[in-house]
């Protein structure tokens, strides 16, 4: 019966091919600066209702939620959070400009 190998450098095929890649280390600060970009861009998306401020917060808590260690729940906060201040940019006007421009000419005469 053939023994099970679960050690690489046994094995026949290739072994002067198998390199392992050393672990990265989880980078605290920058998810941190993640964190806070994401909340700034956010918040002036909500404020101002420019969706491209949304998005940049959308970009910033991805990065955030993939530098962080499994099981954060801040990234999954930080995510919710932009997705809201998105679809709270693109809610907010509803209508288009050009009935906008037809309820103001109508309402002045």
């Amino acid at each position: 019966m053939p023994s099970n190998r679960t050690n690489n450098q046994e094995d026949p095929k290739r072994p002067d091919q198998i390199h392992r890649r050393p672990a990265r280390p989880y980078d605290n600060e920058l998810a941190e600066y993640m964190i806070i970009l994401t909340i700034v861009w956010s918040l002036y998306a909500l404020l101002t209702k420019r969706p491209w401020c949304a998005w940049l917060s959308l970009c910033s808590a991805v990065r955030c939620f993939a530098v962080s260690p499994v099981g954060n729940k801040q990234g999954i906060c930080c995510i919710m959070l932009a997705i809201s201040a998105i679809t709270l940019c693109y809610l907010e006007k509803s209508l288009p400009t050009v009935l906008e421009f037809f309820e103001d000419y109508f309402s002045k005469n």
